[in-house]
């Protein structure tokens, strides 16, 4: 029996998956039907409204791996990130996530990715994901790496 966490998640993922879908459709007429009156900016503004996410980052925190498989099918970099540096490996290792991550791993994410904080999708999961933070090591993620952020903070420290 699915919880209604669970189910609610599934009708998210859902959502952006329907969300990205009609992004590529505006690209798609604005590519080859040029006529048409939309504009590049309004499919660029439904984008980024979207907090800088993409549909592959929503299917990454709704664990949905069949929807991450067919969106990067369809041409979504498997390492795009959003504006802060954030990828879908990150996404889905804040939330254990594994089916995703496992998925995305197996698609060729780049597990030694860092966002703007100095952070690596192992950082995460150490913290909230197990299931993650396994696949990350077995897949060969550094587990002495240190985060930019922590590593800066303490040398400074050090230095007063």
């Amino acid at each position: 029996e699915r919880s209604s966490k669970q189910q609610l998640g599934s009708c998210a993922s859902l959502l952006f998956l329907f969300s990205f879908l009609l992004l590529h459709h505006l690209f798609s007429l604005l590519l080859f039907h040029p006529h048409h009156s939309l504009s590049l900016s309004l499919s660029l503004s439904l984008s980024l409204s979207l907090g800088g996410r993409n549909a592959l980052h929503h299917a990454a925190l709704g664990n949905a791996a069949e929807a991450v498989e067919l969106l990067i099918g369809a041409g979504l970099p498997v390492d795009e990130c959003t504006p802060r540096g954030i990828s879908a490996l990150h996404l889905a290792a804040t939330k254990n996530a594994a089916a995703a991550a496992k998925r995305l791993l197996e698609l060729r994410a780049n597990h030694s990715l860092r966002c703007e904080f100095g952070h690596t999708p192992l950082h995460y999961a150490v913290a909230t994901s197990p299931d993650v933070t396994a696949l990350l090591v077995a897949a060969g993620s550094d587990i002495d790496q240190r985060s930019k952020v922590l590593y800066r903070k303490k040398k400074e420290k050090e230095l007063k």
